[in-house]
């Protein structure tokens, strides 16, 4: 549907505020991620690559299953967590959000089940167009 850079989130009395931060900087810190290996595998695997690119290990604190959970993960000083960037705008005020450098964008991809109804279809399309999916495709 479309690409996004992921972002690191902090809290703001933490550190600084910066307008990027390395990948390779995040070396030292706990991390919060919105994926696992049992939901999301191939996002994962692609964060784990990226890093293994740069030579580090992520310290994997905690696994987040929506934006909210990670901010709240956050704010109870689990780690920093590393979410997509377009849902930085409904992170809390005291939390700061900084683009992370050094890895490539990330592909957003919208997936269902073959042979859902019209109507699912339908709800399905909208979402996608609500999350900026100019590029829309049917795949097989």
């Amino acid at each position: 549907m479309r690409s996004e850079h992921l972002s690191a989130v902090w809290p703001r009395a933490y550190q600084a505020n910066l307008s990027a931060v390395g990948l390779i900087e995040l070396r030292a810190h706990p991390l919060i991620l919105p994926c696992s290996d049992r939901t999301d595998l191939v996002l994962e695997e692609w964060f784990f690559a990226q890093c293994a690119a740069v030579g580090l290990k992520p310290k994997i604190a905690a696994e987040a299953s929506s934006p909210s959970e990670a901010f709240n993960l956050v704010q109870d000083g689990v780690g920093i967590a590393i979410v997509p960037g377009g849902v930085c705008g409904d992170a809390p005020r005291d939390l700061q959000c900084s683009p992370v450098g050094g890895l490539e964008t990330l592909q957003l991809v919208l997936t269902y089940r073959r042979g859902v109804s019209c109507r699912v279809q339908k709800m399905i399309a909208d979402i996608a167009r609500g999350l900026g999916g100019a590029n829309l495709a049917i795949a097989g």
